[in-house]
C-alpha cells in the first residue's frame, strides 16, 4: 500500500512528526482516548523530494501484549537511511514511552539527491558521514514528550565543480518533540575548515535557533580568515523566502587573502586591518554589500605592492623640469633636468618597488557618497628602497558603480608625494 508524503509536508513537520506517525491518533481529552484493538502490519513509502528523489520504505507494526498494553513499531529506511521507533502505550490511558532504536542518515547520497532541489548551480554536491539521531521520552494522554538529539560529527560537504570543501563539520540539535513542528530548535554548527579556489578559512561557529519554516535566529557567528577573525552580530534570516541581512566585524584580517579579491589593484600585500561592513543577501537580489570601513591594524609593518598599471603615478609628474621651453633639441636637455622621482614612481606603479604603508583607510558606501563614490581607498606610504628620493606617496582609489563589480577599480583623481 504505497503512501506518497509530499516535500512540503516533511520540510514543515520535521522527521520525528514521520517517525511517530504511528502516535497520531491523539484525541483532545483523555476521556476520549481509544487505540484501535489490532495488530498487524503496514507497509508504503515516502517521496520527500518527489518520485524522482529517494524512496523510503516505512514499516507500520502494532501488536497487542499479554498484559493489555499497546506496542508500536515504526520503521523508514533505505540504503542511507535507517531509523527504528517503538513505543508501548496503555490503551485506555493513552500514558506510556517511545524510544528510538536505531537512527542513522548518510549525508552523502541525500547531498547528491538535495543537489537538484537547491538550484543547477548545485548539481555535483557531494558529501561523507553519518547524522545520528536518538531520542526517548514519555506519552501522556496520547501526547509524546521528550527530546530527539541529531548530531553529525567530522562530516565533508564539497562541490569539485565550484572548486569548494567543507571538512570537519559538527552539527547538534536538540528537539523537543511536544513543540513539533513549529516550535523552536536550538542548533549549533561547527566547520572545522573552509577551502576554496581563492580562500581558506577554518573554525566556523554558529549558533541559531530555528523558529518552524519560517525563520532562523543567529545569536552568535564566529570564522577565522586569513589569521584573524571575522564575527557577526546577531541577526535575524528569513527561510521563506530566503534573505538575511547581517553586520560583520573583522580583527586583523590579513590583507594577503584581500589581494586575491581585488588583482587588478594589487599584486601583492602583507599586514592586517580591523573593520566592519554589512552584507545582505537574497534569492531575488542576490549578494549586496552595506555600509563599512576598515583601517590598518598598526600591530606589525604592512606592505603594499601595485598591480602593474603603466601611468598611474608617473602620468602625473613631468619625467623632466623644463626651465626654458622652445629650446631646440640639443639644448633642451641641458635647461630641463631629469625629475628624480619619475623613474622611482614609474617602478611603483609597475609593481617592482613595494610600498610601506603608513596608513590606509577604506570606507564602503554602497549607495554612494557625496561624490557618488562607492567605495574609496585612501592609502600614506613610502617606497621600501633605500636611499629613495621619494619620501612620501599618497593615492586614492575610488569605486564607482555596484561593489559587486569592485575588480574593475577606477584608478583615484587625487595623488601626491613628496621627495627629498
Amino acid at each position: 500500500m504505497p503512501l506518497r508524503v509530499s516535500r512540503l509536508f516533511v520540510l514543515r513537520s520535521g522527521w520525528m512528526t514521520l517517525l511517530l506517525l504511528a502516535l497520531a491518533l491523539t484525541p483532545a481529552h483523555a476521556d476520549d482516548w481509544k487505540l484501535p484493538f489490532w495488530s498487524g502490519e503496514l507497509r508504503g513509502k515516502l517521496f520527500p523530494l518527489g518520485e524522482g528523489g529517494p524512496q523510503l520504505a516505512w514499516t507500520f507494526i502494532p501488536a497487542v501484549s499479554s498484559t493489555g498494553e499497546r506496542t508500536l513499531s515504526f520503521r523508514v529506511e533505505d540504503l542511507a537511511t535507517h531509523l527504528r521507533v517503538s513505543a508501548t502505550v496503555n490503551a485506555t490511558t493513552g500514558d506510556g514511552s517511545w524510544r528510538i532504536e536505531e537512527g542513522r542518515v548518510e549525508i552523502g547520497p541525500w547531498a547528491k539527491a538535495l543537489a537538484p532541489v537547491l538550484g543547477k548551480q548545485m548539481a555535483g554536491l557531494s558529501g561523507e558521514g553519518p547524522v545520528l539521531i536518538s531520542g526517548e521520552g514519555l506519552i501522556r494522554q496520547g501526547r509524546p514528550t521528550g527530546l530527539v538529539n541529531f548530531s553529525l560529527r567530522d562530516g565533508v560537504i564539497k562541490h569539485a565543480g565550484q572548486g569548494w570543501t567543507l571538512e570537519g563539520i559538527g552539527i547538534a540539535a536538540a528537539v523537543e518533540v511536544a513543540a513539533l513542528p513549529d516550535g523552536k530548535i536550538p542548533v549549533t554548527l561547527a566547520v572545522r575548515t573552509m577551502s576554496t579556489d581563492r580562500f581558506g578559512a577554518r573554525n566556523l561557529s554558529v549558533a541559531v535557533v530555528l523558529d518552524g519554516t519560517r525563520a532562523a535566529s543567529v545569536s552568535a557567528a564566529r570564522i577565522e580568515i586569513a589569521g584573524g577573525t571575522v564575527e557577526a552580530d546577531p541577526f535575524e534570516v528569513s527561510l521563506s523566502p530566503m534573505a538575511l541581512n547581517v553586520r560583520l566585524r573583522m580583527t586583523r584580517v590579513g590583507l594577503q587573502d584581500v589581494v586575491a579579491l581585488v588583482p587588478t589593484m594589487l599584486s601583492d600585500a602583507r599586514g592586517r586591518v580591523d573593520g566592519e561592513v554589512g552584507l545582505s543577501w537574497s534569492e531575488a537580489d542576490g549578494l549586496h554589500f552595506g555600509n563599512g570601513t576598515l583601517s590598518l591594524d598598526e600591530i606589525e609593518p604592512t606592505t603594499l605592492r601595485l598591480a602593474p598599471k603603466p601611468g598611474f603615478l608617473s602620468a602625473r609628474v613631468p619625467a623632466r623640469f623644463v626651465f626654458i621651453p622652445g629650446l631646440p633639441k640639443p639644448f633642451s636637455r641641458w635647461f630641463a633636468p631629469a625629475n628624480p622621482a619619475y623613474v622611482t614612481l614609474t617602478e611603483i606603479e609597475l609593481g617592482k618597488i613595494p610600498l610601506r604603508v603608513q596608513s590606509l583607510k577604506v570606507l564602503l558606501t554602497p549607495e554612494g557618497d557625496e561624490r557618488g563614490r562607492s567605495a574609496s581607498v585612501e592609502v600614506v606610504a613610502r617606497p621600501e628602497q633605500i636611499g629613495s628620493v621619494v619620501d612620501k606617496v599618497v593615492f586614492t582609489i575610488n569605486v564607482a558603480g555596484p561593489l559587486s563589480q569592485v575588480l574593475k577599480l577606477g584608478m583615484s583623481d587625487h595623488l601626491s608625494f613628496g621627495m627629498h
